[in-house]
């Protein structure tokens, strides 16, 4: 290769820098021929590994031979063009270089090799609005989620992408899309299948006879005597099975965006405004209002507020399944897990469980007195030792009950002494927990200090997280600071301040003295 002996890393990347001049024109010209030429060998696959490190590892921009991005993009839009990895690496190089003009990904043709879209969709992605195209695309990838005669395969990989973009660029969907794939969501995530799929790389039975169907199983070990969610235990997955755990991993963007959805006119109305049937028609006026009396403006008129109801009712199926599902994943998080390896998804689809309801909640506020009760039998069971999983959750918890605790007249002020006596203090050196309470409370600075004491009580609990890590956190403790100080507290923040550099050290020598300790208790266990 042009590399040589690729020994290492930094050894790749300067050699990769040091390549120009013709020697450089060389390297790009053969990699270009190789691709016109359609040639199949290991001697593509090596050159496209060594043109995506020389992209990746050189920040000014190079002069490609005329052509050469043409034969890229040929190889990853034509299913023909080259093995599945060239087809790869190809793909990989593109978004390297995006955002570029002229990449941009033809309509597709049925039938569609789902391995196909998981070349382009990234590309697209990569490209952005601007030079994907992405808005043409939307029709055909909505039409793979939401039709039944559509390949497994297809949808899962059309959802994942959705989700990617809606995430970015929500308002790419009408709300008659959205109200489509929220509609084919919430089937996916009651309807699931509870059995295991069958073994797909076993062989063919030596003998006829009817398979074994192992049903699923709850995190513990036993029979699941309820739906599929994600915490149901199976041998293989089927495709049903891998959308419903899609499908609920998008769940909470995929409805923080869907509230933000402002009321169009859909075909829903376009189709009601031409209809000559007797039913009552919706047509949009310039004065902002609906309509609802057959077109001659004589009857009833509607806010597009109301016409907003109207579009996303649909919506309320996907609202109700998903409050069933995330209640389920609480119950089941109950459940001692029978492996080991199966607590952090336990625990991380607690935390998603907890934040989608308080998302769900928010948009239906009638939601609360119901399942409120929900949330708080998770805090009480809750014990005092918080890891950094359980950590998370607490702040979950606490996010649920500061934004809903009014509206059932509950205090906050345990779950906040919770997490911000008990959890700060503990592990206010541990990465992951530190930055957690950090985001938290920056978004919930108003509330926290205006519904609860846990500024004036706890702030020097949060001291400790910025003496412990000053350079990570002095941009955002500086933002939080004001919230600290009051009349009651201003003093003691002041004194909390100027003796800073005598915490970090307290806590620095605290650590050293407890990491000792371990390490003695260590070698004392292995010398018996």
């Amino acid at each position: 290769g042009i590399f040589g002996e690729m020994s290492g890393e930094d050894t790749i990347y300067r050699q990769a820098r040091s390549l120009k001049g013709p020697e450089l024109h060389d390297f790009l010209a053969g990699v270009q021929s190789l691709l016109r030429a359609g040639d199949r060998s290991k001697d593509v696959i090596s050159a496209l590994r060594q043109l995506y490190i020389l992209i990746h590892a050189t920040r000014k921009n190079l002069k490609y031979p005329d052509g050469l991005i043409e034969q890229l993009c040929t190889a990853v839009f034509k299913s023909d063009q080259g093995s599945p990895l060239a087809r790869l690496l190809c793909s990989t190089i593109l978004r390297e270089l995006s955002p570029r003009p002229h990449v941009t990904a033809p309509p597709f043709v049925s039938p569609v090799d789902p391995k196909q879209l998981s070349f382009i969709l990234p590309l697209l992605t990569t490209q952005g609005i601007k030079f994907g195209n992405i808005e043409s695309h939307i029709p055909q990838i909505i039409t793979w989620i939401t039709q039944v005669a559509s390949e497994a395969d297809l949808s899962l990989c059309s959802l994942s992408w959705l989700a990617q973009v809606y995430t970015q660029t929500p308002e790419l969907l009408s709300p008659d899309q959205y109200r489509a794939v929220s509609q084919q969501m919430a089937e996916w995530l009651r309807t699931a299948n509870t059995n295991s799929a069958h073994n797909p790389f076993a062989g063919r039975a030596l003998f006829s006879g009817s398979k074994q169907v192992l049903p699923v199983k709850e995190v513990d070990g036993t029979v699941a005597r309820d739906f599929f969610t994600v915490l149901t235990v199976g041998q293989f997955f089927s495709n049903d099975q891998l959308l419903n755990i899609q499908s609920f991993s998008m769940l909470r963007q995929w409805l923080r965006h869907g509230s933000q959805l402002q009321p169009q006119r859909s075909s829903f109305s376009r189709q009601a405004s031409h209809s000559h049937s007797p039913s009552p028609s919706v047509d949009l006026k310039h004065s902002g209002e609906v309509d609802l009396g057959g077109g001659s403006g004589d009857g009833e008129r509607l806010s597009p507020a109301v016409l907003s109801v109207l579009i996303s009712r649909k919506s309320y199926q996907l609202k109700d399944k998903a409050i069933e599902y995330c209640v389920r994943i609480i119950d089941q998080c109950e459940r001692k897990a029978a492996k080991s390896f199966d607590d952090e998804l336990l625990q991380a689809s607690l935390y998603e469980a907890v934040l989608t309801l308080d998302q769900l909640c928010s948009l239906d506020r009638s939601l609360v007195p119901r399942h409120f009760p929900t949330v708080k039998k998770l805090f009480s069971r809750m014990s005092g030792d918080y890891g950094s999983y359980l950590a998370r959750i607490l702040i979950a918890v606490l996010q649920f009950v500061l934004n809903h605790g009014e509206d059932v007249v509950y205090d906050a002020q345990p779950v906040c002494t919770a997490l911000f006596s008990t959890v700060v203090s503990a592990r206010y050196a541990d990465p992951s927990v530190s930055f957690d309470i950090m985001r938290f409370c920056l978004a919930n600075a108003s509330k926290l200090r205006c519904s609860t004491r846990a500024f004036s009580r706890f702030f020097p609990n949060l001291f400790k997280i910025f003496a412990w890590a000053p350079r990570t956190y002095l941009m955002d403790f500086a933002e939080l600071l004001p919230y600290l100080i009051n009349a009651d507290t201003a003093l003691e923040v002041l004194h909390s301040l100027c003796d800073l550099p005598c915490l970090s050290a307290a806590l620095e020598a605290h650590n050293r003295v407890n990491v000792g300790m371990w390490f003695r208790y260590i070698i004392d266990w292995v010398n018996g």
